[in-house]
């Protein structure tokens, strides 16, 4: 859903949304940190997304992959 909004243009929702999941205590993948990072970048959220990718790397439980 994170990347159907991301594909869509609607970043800030798609932000939201992840924001939403760890509220009701989903954990996030690297699927899902993926989708959130492409949602910074094409919003031009470059602060926030630097932030994601700070956590994501100290995730020990998620491999970085390229697309990170």
């Amino acid at each position: 859903m994170i990347a159907a909004y991301t594909h869509h243009g609607f970043g800030r929702d798609a932000i939201n949304l992840f924001k939403e999941m760890l509220q009701l205590g989903f954990k996030p993948n690297d699927v899902t940190y993926v989708g959130l990072l492409a949602a910074c970048s094409h919003s031009g959220l470059v602060e926030e997304g630097l932030k994601y990718f700070d956590e994501l790397c100290r995730d020990d439980s998620i491999k970085l992959r390229e697309d990170h």
